[in-house]
Formats: C-alpha cells, sequence, structure tokens
C-alpha cells in the first residue's frame, strides 16, 4: 500500500480508476485475517483491538460510501438503459476501421477495436499505425485537438488525413500516396 501512497501516479491514491481493483481484496483478506490473528492473541491489548476491528472495517466501509457513493446509487435514474445518442456516431467511426488494421488510440474507444485490430495506446513510444482514433476524455493534450492533430503531434514524419469527426469522436488514416 505504501507503493501506492508513495507513487507519483495520482490515479494510485483513490478508488476513481481500476488500479485498486488487485490492491483492495488483498486488503480485506489481510485485514480479516490480522483480526483473526489478534483474537486469539496472548495481549489483551491486541484481543481487545481485534473485537473492534469488524466495527472499525464496516463503519470505515460506511463513511467511504457517504462520503463519496458508489455507483451503484445510479440504477435508479431514469434513463439509465436508454441507448447512448452517440452510438450511432460512434458506431460510424468505427465502420471506418477495417478488421487487420494498425490503430493508435487513446483510452476512450480503444477498447471497442482491441478484438479486431492490432492496437497502440497513445501514452506509448508506437511504430506509425495505420488509423488514429481519439475520443474526448481519452487522455491526450487538450491542444492536440482531433485525431489529425494527434497523428500530426505524434507521427511529424508521417502524412495524415481526417476521415471521420462525429461529436469529438476523430479518426484519422494514414495516406499512402
Amino acid at each position: 500500500m505504501a507503493w501506492r501512497f508513495l507513487s507519483s501516479n495520482e490515479n494510485y491514491w483513490g478508488p476513481d480508476w481500476h488500479y485498486s481493483a488487485v490492491l483492495m481484496p488483498i486488503a480485506f483478506i489481510a485485514a480479516i485475517d490480522g483480526i483473526s490473528r489478534a483474537k486469539h492473541s496472548a495481549s489483551v491489548w491486541e484481543s481487545w483491538w481485534a473485537r473492534l476491528g469488524p466495527a472499525m472495517l464496516a463503519t470505515a466501509w460506511v463513511i467511504i460510501l457517504v462520503a463519496r457513493p458508489a455507483p451503484l446509487h445510479e440504477m435508479n435514474e431514469p434513463g439509465l438503459l436508454e441507448p447512448d445518442p452517440r452510438t450511432a456516431e460512434i458506431n460510424e467511426i468505427l465502420a471506418m476501421i477495417p478488421p487487420g488494421a494498425t490503430v493508435e488510440s487513446d483510452i476512450s474507444l480503444m477498447n471497442y477495436v482491441v478484438a479486431s485490430n492490432e492496437v497502440y495506446w497513445t501514452g506509448n513510444a508506437n511504430p506509425t499505425p495505420e488509423f488514429v482514433l481519439i475520443g474526448p476524455g481519452g487522455g491526450t493534450p487538450h491542444e492536440w485537438g482531433d485525431a489529425l492533430g494527434v497523428a500530426t503531434a505524434r507521427h511529424p514524419e508521417a502524412s495524415f488525413e481526417l476521415v471521420g469527426n462525429r461529436n469529438g469522436y476523430s479518426l484519422a488514416k494514414l495516406r499512402t500516396d
């Protein structure tokens, strides 16, 4: 846990991202193990704390849920199961990418193309791809703009053209001429 809190990556510090998915079961099991061992301790102090341990864990859990509600409360919101109006626009952009193409993408649409394409994340040093796919909130610097701006900034040696731009989702294609 110290590694997480001492990291320079702010995403490790809170529950917003998936980085806690591996750590939380380990921490939970360690807490149960610690409480179980402390209950059988010869130390009066440790056994006293072990009796309070489950209540302290439950209290901490309630405080965390109240301070930062879990996404389960969104299940009651009207329109939750309505299709996203952007779905058609996103599908139009994705249909422009042929299966087997190399695609460089930010995190917004990466998971949609990874099953049928060779996909690279924009955060790494990558070879020049055939397509660059960008969406709003995907993590690329705002000043780079759409997919053409990202492609130009990331691969200045190549020439790209913007082939799709719908509601912040954009696709640039490598020029072969």
